[in-house]
């Protein structure tokens, strides 16, 4: 009965599934014709809206599917056949995954093939994107569908339910410390995303299961919207524990024995940072200056509700070339007579009714191609201002315990200035220009894979050896797999911009404009490849001793 059900459906909706995957093949073209740089921008700002209405359609056609032998009421005639339940079910899954999600797979693979990816990447992110849209947007649809008996009662009990949970949701984070909220460590977030979609599928299984078991609506809506909390609620407040315990079981047992960390109070205390900062773009909108303004101005409010120290280490056993950096860095603060001042991974001060500003705890150095013995660095550390006023000139203990991530570098890539497309190995497709203003080169990828997690770029003159300054940027993602809940596409853009001119003067670059036509871009990116633990007790410490305005050299920064 399954295929007698299936076939029905398909005479009767196979138009709206062909119209549906004509419009992801228009999404596709429209990748194919943006390129690398997203431009014409205008075509890009007036066909933005299409791959959301694309992921809507995925939902209309799941439940229109569904709605065609709907559970609630007694006026389907399958009601009175010997039909099984399990087979009225297992006809919409089958109808959905062959008509919606398998001409999506392809045409992905097609659109990746297209922005010439490689034929492994290309598969391997079209079935990522597969398993995303089933889990974001068909068990959701399925289990609206098998609880409203038209599409106009689903759009508004979908409506009534969004505003609710949303409420319930505003509520919560109104309620509730902000620490206790999105505080998962770093590189850490998939497992915050993951676990949310495994509480959304059991509570859609569970739905499913019981509406067709025993069709009873009102209770079955009830546990879907019980669901959808408890999904909002792992989503939200996961504790960073349990995310920690999760990837280090992910990671296995791997411990790096010889990376040993000291307090170094008498070492000369400089930025972490090797090179200016380097951040990777997602969108044409990511290089607007307002933006950039935006972000600009809350660094600047948040510098005046935190007090910052930087805590200068020594660390030895560090392999050149290599980045530490930390994914969480715990801080606790006692007294002499064991009171506890301080006890956390980071700080956060509410900002509105339910917003919150954070700050993490964080350790970040990448050595030179040396070898030197020792490395010399800054773990950052914040405190609300208020508790650092009160014991700063107080004898405290301070205890860090770290937990760490060792990457090593790829073998480099060199690129032209002015390239046209060719294969990038962890980056995709890429290409680079020199942009409008003739004073940065644009590099931009288009990936369907993760992107590395440190990346560190240089403009270097290959006939006078002469180099830029390094561009330097680490955001850790430790998934298995991409994971991107709100990426609408099958491929996604990230890039760079390396400057090269000052149009005001006060900056010279040892590779500048005349030079730059025969540059190249060396670009190195970084694998993680072990994570281990480390604590460091420091006694009688003054942390006063330790801010960073008295602590750093002029001209350096203490970090982000």
């Amino acid at each position: 009965m399954v295929w007698h059900f299936f076939k029905k459906d398909f005479r009767l909706l196979w138009p709206t599934a062909l119209a549906l995957a004509a419009a992801q093949a228009l999404c596709a073209v429209r990748t194919s014709v943006l390129g690398h740089f997203q431009e014409p921008l205008a075509l890009y700002q007036l066909t933005r809206a299409l791959p959301v209405l694309v992921c809507l359609g995925v939902a209309l056609v799941t439940i229109v599917a569904v709605h065609q032998d709907a559970l609630p009421g007694v006026r389907q005639d399958w009601l009175t056949r010997p039909v099984r339940r399990r087979d009225v079910w297992l006809s919409k899954v089958l109808f959905v995954l062959l008509l919606v999600v398998m001409p999506f797979f392809a045409i992905d693979v097609l659109e990746e093939l297209s922005v010439q990816l490689p034929l492994t990447m290309s598969i391997a992110g079209a079935a990522s994107r597969s398993f995303m849209l089933i889990g974001i947007l068909v068990l959701p649809a399925l289990t609206l569908g098998a609880v409203t008996r038209s599409f106009t009662e689903a759009l508004i009990l979908g409506i009534v339910a969004t505003v609710a949970i949303s409420t319930l949701v505003m509520l919560g984070l109104a309620a509730f410390p902000p620490e206790m909220l999105f505080g998962v460590p770093s590189g850490t977030q998939w497992i915050q995303f993951a676990c949310a979609l495994l509480v959304m599928a059991v509570a859609a299984a569970v739905t499913l299961w019981f509406q067709h078991s025993y069709r009873r609506t009102g209770l079955a809506r009830a546990i879907a919207i019980v669901g959808a909390l408890m999904t909002n609620a792992v989503l939200a407040a996961l504790p960073a524990s349990a995310a920690m315990g999760i990837q280090r079981w992910t990671w296995g047992h791997a411990v790096e024995d010889a990376v040993a960390l000291h307090f170094a109070p008498d070492s000369q205390t400089t930025s972490n940072k090797s090179g200016e900062r380097l951040s990777l773009q997602d969108e044409p909108n990511s290089r607007d200056p307002a933006s950039a303004a935006a972000r600009q101005a809350l660094a600047q409010a948040q510098n005046t509700q935190y007090a910052k120290l930087v805590i200068p280490l020594r660390i030895e056993g560090m392999a050149p070339r290599h980045i530490l950096r930390t994914d969480q860095l715990s801080v606790r603060i006692t007294a002499a007579d064991g009171a506890v001042y301080f006890d956390g991974g980071r700080i956060c001060l509410r900002s509105g009714a339910i917003g919150a500003s954070c700050r993490l705890n964080g350790l970040e150095i990448r050595t030179d191609k040396s070898g030197a013995p020792d490395s010399f660095a800054t773990a950052q550390v914040g405190l609300p201002t208020a508790l650092y006023q009160r014991i700063k000139d107080q004898a405290v203990t301070l205890q860090l315990d770290f937990s760490l991530t060792s990457f090593e570098p790829d073998p480099a890539q060199l690129m032209g200035t002015n390239s046209s497309v060719h294969q990038v190995s962890q980056l995709g497709s890429c290409a680079t220009r020199i942009d409008a203003d003739e004073d940065e080169v644009e590099l931009r990828c288009l990936t369907s894979a993760k992107v590395p997690s440190c990346v560190v770029a240089v403009l270097e003159d290959p006939q006078t050896e002469k180099h830029n300054p390094e561009l330097y940027g680490c955001l850790p993602d430790y998934a298995p797999f991409p994971m991107y809940p709100s990426s609408l596409d099958v491929v996604r853009q990230v890039g760079m911009s390396l400057p090269f001119h000052d149009p005001s003067g006060l900056a010279q670059f040892p590779v500048d404009s005349p030079a730059i036509g025969r540059a190249q871009i060396r670009l190195t990116t970084f694998t993680p490849v072990s994570h281990f633990q480390r604590s460091l007790s420091i006694p009688n410490v003054r942390l006063a001793d330790w801010e960073a305005s008295r602590v750093l050299k002029p001209g350096a920064q203490a970090g982000n």
